[in-house]
């Protein structure tokens, strides 16, 4: 009788999720799987031996990668991140106003119904009323990292869009919006230069 035997790595699934996998570019389902040296007996796992970690399998692309691949931020994980902020930052620009206008609040609705499409009139005034914005700085900071200057430059647009919906901009609002801009990453020049073109555009539609 002849016996086959010998080594031999065996990879186990032991869970699955989404991830941004590097070779695709692209929001992709992963394995995460467990590799482990087995000895063999007919080519059958029978007895385990050394263990060596865990890495996670793309089910598109089949590449495996360290387990440091699932920090990487995924595409909808992102889009949340942002909307939460985005929420976050009209409710404390709508509380930093002396008494939110009706023209602010539809500029108010007409930013958040972009990133929050099932976003209604009553949601808003809850937020106004309920909503915790202390922690507003963080979701901007880490979120910061993944966004262009041109994504920085529109969620302080929107911003000032809302505090200068009836055609005027407190003081209390001003300083709000420049610290979402700094929260951001942005110079302070680089927010005052997307304040003033904004304001310049409002001014002009309500002269126009």
């Amino acid at each position: 009788m002849i016996l086959f035997f010998g080594w031999r790595i065996v990879f186990r699934s032991i869970g699955r999720g989404v991830f941004h996998c590097p070779h695709e570019a692209a929001d992709r389902d992963y394995r995460l799987r467990s590799a482990r040296r087995w000895f063999h007996l007919f080519w059958v796992p029978v007895v385990p031996l050394k263990h060596f970690g865990e890495l996670v399998e793309c089910e598109a692309c089949e590449n495996r990668f360290d387990l440091d691949v699932l920090k990487i931020p995924t595409a909808s994980s992102i889009a949340d991140s942002i909307a939460r902020a985005m929420r976050l930052a009209v409710v404390e620009i709508l509380r930093a106003t002396s008494a939110v206008s009706t023209l602010q609040h539809n500029a108010a609705m007409a930013v958040l119904k972009r990133y929050l499409p099932t976003m209604n009139d009553m949601d808003l005034i809850c937020d106004l009323s309920a909503l915790d914005t202390s922690l507003l700085n963080d979701h901007l900071q880490h979120i910061a990292p993944v966004l262009s200057d041109l994504g920085k430059e529109s969620i302080v647009s929107n911003a000032v869009w809302v505090a200068a919906a009836d055609g005027s901009m407190n003081s209390t609002c001003k300083l709000v919006i420049e610290q979402i801009g700094g929260d951001l990453g942005m110079t302070p020049a680089h927010v005052r230069g997307v304040i003033d073109s904004v304001l310049e555009t409002v001014f002009s539609r309500g002269n126009g």
